[in-house]
């Protein structure tokens, strides 16, 4: 007798090894898919950590430096409203030229 689905079976045993190679090929490399799984972790985690520690060192920093800053600034201000005011108030002075 003749098989009434050859083409069926066909199919399926030339399928058969496009499933079953990854499936065999995960097997044999899931040890080294963990260990790489494993070690992107700990990179990640000793990313986190850098960053927490640079974050910190970068805020102490900026609070050390906008002090000296802000009293630079400051001062700067301060001599910038002295310098108009005298320019604004020079004209109502009443200041004579000295005479020769």
């Amino acid at each position: 007798e003749k098989d009434p689905s050859p083409v069926a079976k066909g199919i399926a045993l030339g399928g058969a090894p496009l499933a079953a190679v990854p499936l065999v090929g995960l097997a044999a490399f899931r040890n080294t898919l963990t260990k790489t799984k494993d070690r992107r972790e700990e990179i990640a985690a000793e990313i986190a950590q850098f960053e927490a520690a640079e974050a910190l060192r970068l805020a102490k920093k900026q609070s050390e430096v906008d002090v000296g800053t802000l009293t630079k600034a400051i001062g700067f201000l301060g001599a910038g409203v002295g310098a108009l005011g005298l320019i604004v108030t020079a004209p109502f002075a009443d200041v004579k030229a000295p005479s020769i």
